[in-house]
């Protein structure tokens, strides 16, 4: 089985909408913060891309559970 599920820009904002809209039960969402690095040593001069390599992102708890929320709160109001 094949599922189409939906991603990109997905927030507990618009989740309960685009399930209205199309349907689908089933998203992708990074679910992301930005998080600094704990690295002591800064070299401003070596570089290993162009993303700044003192901060990462990370999967945030409360953004997965504010999607879950949002879903499970407008799911009621039908």
């Amino acid at each position: 089985q094949i599922i189409i599920m939906p991603g990109a820009g997905i927030n507990p904002e618009n989740i309960a909408q685009l399930r209205d809209l199309t349907g689908a039960n089933e998203f992708h969402s990074t679910a992301k913060r930005t998080v600094e690095s704990k690295m002591q040593h800064i070299n401003r001069v070596a570089s290993t891309g162009s993303m700044d390599d003192y901060t990462y992102n990370k999967t945030c708890s409360k953004i997965v559970s504010a999607l879950v929320t949002a879903l499970n709160l407008k799911k009621d109001q039908h």
